[in-house]
């Protein structure tokens, strides 16, 4: 769960993610779901989001471990 703030320290909302951090074009960024979504907050207090990325169908596919990396 992560929290905005005003500068005054007083709460403005929650959100859930994976991970939230302010890019270097100070736009509020966060993680959720194998997607990269970008946020605004408006006016009255909702926060609107737009995805900039998905990786949701990039799934690890299994590998069998070769028979020369089984013994150490």
């Amino acid at each position: 769960m992560y929290s905005l703030y005003r500068a005054d320290g007083e709460p403005i909302l929650q959100f859930k993610a994976d991970w939230a951090d302010w890019d270097q074009h100070g736009r509020l960024v966060a993680t959720t779901g194998g997607r990269v979504l970008t946020g605004t907050l408006l006016q009255d207090k909702r926060l609107v989001w737009r995805q900039l990325a998905s990786m949701e169908p990039d799934r690890p596919a299994r590998l069998e471990t070769p028979a020369w990396a089984q013994r150490w």
